[in-house]
């Protein structure tokens, strides 16, 4: 029986003092509170832009989970923005899960971040070569140009594979302070893209375009205007001017064919351009630049000149835009009497003359000069007009101007058939 007492008054201390080691635990395991190391001392915010405790380089040793936070007075919040330059002390709140709690002060600087310049959506054809880096630059307030330092995350855009996914461009300055950029990327088959550029669903100087189209593709409108298609397709049209001595010059109109790595190459007239290796080439903008004859050819009135891309501005090349062209639209035109139009543009850029008419015949019979077929349309064309796109009110390229027959029932008006600017253009140029 003693014994008996014995072991019950065992057990029970032996209850007693688990008992108490959990109370222990579940009171007063944890009264440490958790500790807040800065990792270095120059600590630097970007202006403007919130930022949260994570990215601060802070270290807490706590074996518990902990929550770091603002302290702004009595408010806790997850993050800060400064609007001003300069030195500021901030409060770091930490508390772990039983309710220990500890604050660091901490001075940083606030100064500018690194800037993206030039990140746009990109689209692609399936498998093409994409270059990330194409137009990008970064510019840092404080340090100058950081474009070298900047890096591409692309690992899970899948170029054999249509779909939209997702980069990211990033750049850090010496601070420690980061920028990053996400970036879109659409991957699309050669027909769908054509196909967004085509209908202006996108164009090239709001995205980056890569792959086997043309970018710079103006593209066609959905509702017909002449009046609003003549000032879309100005970035397409260009001045042709040589001085030939001191009293005589020679200048006619062109419009923007191709634009290539490395050049622009324009359409005129060869009776404009075939006497005289090198123009004055002026665009929509003003911009001059020297251009070169290509060549031109025997048959139609087709001449070529082409400008070095690397004396075009790159602020002008965003802005430029190819003629579109769609030869089976075009030859289905025939028989129908069409509101057409061209835009002339003078030395400075500006707006010499609009021409509104109408299209008579995309090809018809011209008695004079070599027999060929030509474009008739009723338009009042004027000298100097040679070279000129003609357009229909979608924006598409109709024919270039040639000339006026005069006939005795009175003037006729007469342009390069669309097919033939295109025949004449490859056998020239070799595109």
């Amino acid at each position: 029986m003693k014994k008996k007492r014995i072991w019950l008054f065992l057990i029970l201390f032996i209850v007693i003092l688990i008992a108490g080691v959990m109370v222990w635990l579940l009171v007063f395991r944890d009264r440490k509170a958790p500790e807040i190391t800065v990792q270095r001392e120059d600590v630097s915010v970007p202006l403007g832009r919130s930022f949260t405790c994570s990215e601060l380089p802070l270290l807490v040793e706590d074996a518990s989970e902990t929550e770091l936070f603002f302290m702004v007075g009595e408010e806790r919040r997850e993050q800060l923005c400064f609007e001003n330059l300069g030195v500021e002390e901030i409060c770091i709140g930490a508390e772990d899960e039983h309710g220990n709690y500890a604050t660091k002060t901490l001075a940083i600087t606030v100064e500018h971040a690194p800037e993206i310049m030039g990140v746009k959506a990109i689209h692609t054809t399936l498998n093409a070569s994409v270059d990330y880096l194409m137009g990008i630059s970064v510019q840092d307030a404080e340090e100058g140009d950081l474009t070298s330092s900047l890096t591409v995350e692309s690992e899970d855009v899948k170029l054999d594979t249509e779909g939209v996914y997702t980069a990211c461009y990033r750049v850090t300055d010496s601070n420690g302070v980061e920028t990053k950029e996400p970036v879109q990327v659409t991957v699309s088959t050669a027909e769908k893209l054509r196909a967004m550029i085509t209908s202006r669903e996108i164009r090239h100087n709001t995205v980056r375009i890569f792959g086997d189209v043309n970018p710079y593709d103006a593209g066609v409108a959905s509702e017909y205007s002449v009046e609003a298609a003549l000032e879309y397709m100005r970035p397409t049209a260009v001045r042709l001017f040589h001085q030939i001595d001191a009293n005589t010059s020679i200048a006619g109109a062109g419009f923007l064919m191709e634009i290539t790595e490395d050049a622009v190459y324009i359409c005129t007239n060869r009776h404009v351009m075939k006497d005289y290796a090198d123009w004055e080439v002026s665009f929509f903008d003003g911009t001059k630049a020297t251009g070169i004859s290509v060549g031109y050819s025997e048959g139609y009135d087709v001449g070529v000149v082409k400008v070095a891309l690397a004396d075009v501005p790159t602020a002008l090349v965003e802005q430029l835009m190819t003629v579109h062209i769609d030869l089976e639209y075009w030859a289905g035109l025939e028989g129908q009497k069409i509101d057409i139009g061209l835009v002339k543009i003078d030395g400075e850029g500006g707006v010499e003359h609009v021409l509104h008419g109408q299209l008579l015949h995309i090809r018809e019979a011209f008695g004079w000069g070599n027999q060929q077929m030509q474009t008739e349309m009723k338009i009042d064309q004027t000298a100097g007009d040679s070279g000129s796109a003609i357009f229909d009110g979608y924006g598409n390229l109709i024919s270039m101007v040639y000339g006026t027959s005069h006939h005795n029932e009175g003037d006729r008006n007469w342009g390069v058939p669309l097919d033939a600017v295109v025949q004449c253009y490859k056998e020239i140029t070799g595109y």
